[in-house]
């Protein structure tokens, strides 16, 4: 277990003040790391600790490593929350909070997911919405056509000040946006440029959101990121944290299968 640094924080502010204001309490926050190759050797144990629509949704992948992925995900995401509230695994219900993200029923504790094909990340956070996002950096891709449209100004000159670490920027600064929209419970939204996350205190209007239930919405956001070896993460919440980082592999996760 490590600590992901304050230095990687920034914050979101709501210029024209939402109606909910987080309280200055300390919170617990874990967010939890794997690649998918490395639980392989659990995955008879795993697989039963999905629900049968679980099942046949992952059934639905073509991919081998992504219905692996998505078992993973979903199965440890069980187990951290049954271990977390003591109760059953399989007993867990998910239902639409506000803006459509999947919660928790009574929202006895607050978790996001994100997965690619080969890695997947949960976040955990006892008292407030969370948000998080992971990509899988990769060369090749158009990254300045893909900025033009869907980054502000402020982001696309960020990023292109950096000749050697271009690519890992444009990662950086979507993971950031990813986890702040699924933090409020958006997901994207179709003015993305309106959400500028370059600078360490960045200001941010309501009106760049479509049907958003402003009664979910804190008026201030901290984002934290964390380059991986491939990848870029990122975590969102409404208010400044210590967030607990846990690389999983194989023996880790004996805990949760006890």
């Amino acid at each position: 277990m490590s600590v992901i640094p304050s230095s990687n924080c920034i914050r979101c502010y709501f210029s024209n003040n939402p109606l909910n204001k987080a309280k200055c309490t300390s919170t617990k926050v874990e967010v939890f790391y794997a690649e998918t190759e490395s639980l392989d050797s659990r995955f008879s144990y795993l697989k039963h600790y999905i629900t049968n629509d679980e099942q046949l949704r992952a059934e639905r992948f073509y991919s081998d490593k992504d219905r692996k992925t998505y078992i993973y995900c979903h199965a440890l995401l069980r187990l951290i929350l049954a271990v977390n509230l003591n109760i059953d695994p399989l007993s867990l219900s998910f239902v639409k909070g506000p803006n459509n993200k999947p919660a928790l029923q009574d929202d006895q504790a607050f978790f996001n997911i994100a997965h690619t094909r080969e890695a997947f990340v949960i976040a955990f956070a006892r008292d407030y919405p969370v948000g998080v996002d992971l990509e899988k950096i990769r060369d090749g891709l158009d990254t300045r056509s893909v900025s033009k449209t869907y980054f502000s100004k402020a982001e696309n000159e960020f990023m292109q000040k950096s000749k050697d670490d271009e690519t890992g920027r444009f990662f950086m600064l979507w993971t950031r946006k990813e986890a702040l929209l699924k933090a409020i419970g958006t997901g994207i939204i179709n003015s993305l440029s309106d959400v500028n996350v370059s600078e360490p205190v960045n200001f941010i209007k309501k009106e760049s959101f479509d049907s958003l239930d402003y009664n979910s919405v804190f008026d201030e956001y901290y984002i934290y990121s964390l380059k991986l070896s491939d990848y870029y993460l990122s975590v969102a919440i409404p208010q400044k944290s210590s967030i607990s980082f846990y690389n999983l592999n194989e023996e880790d996760i004996s805990a949760y299968l006890a």
